[in-house]
């Protein structure tokens, strides 16, 4: 299962409990194709107000993450980090295990 820093948890808190968002917010992790660094696979991150019924869902000290079910199984036993990169705004990376890079993604309201 998708394994959260201590950095990763503290941004998907922050980012999940702004105001008039429900207590069951979590960061939905979608696949979606890359087209920066040569293409191939990537990730988009969005803001979901509930997992989806076959979603895997990732608790870790109060944050909530949710993969569908191919995401789940890509993910499985990677490490999700984060990194404020200016004023409100966080950076996720992934570390990806057989020497392939980190994909960032974008956080969006879904």
């Amino acid at each position: 299962m998708l394994i959260l820093t201590d950095t990763a948890v503290k941004a998907i808190s922050t980012l999940t409990s702004q105001r008039g968002m429900p207590d069951s917010t979590g960061l939905c992790i979608t696949p979606k194709e890359n087209t920066e660094n040569g293409g191939g696979p990537g990730f988009a991150l969005s803001l979901a107000a509930a997992a989806d019924a076959d979603d895997a869902v990732v608790k870790t000290g109060g944050a909530r993450v949710y993969l569908p079910p191919t995401v789940a199984r890509e993910l499985a036993d990677q490490t999700l980090d984060a990194r404020v990169t200016g004023e409100s705004q966080v950076e996720f990376h992934l570390n990806l295990s057989e020497g392939r890079p980190g994909q960032p993604g974008d956080q969006q309201p879904r």
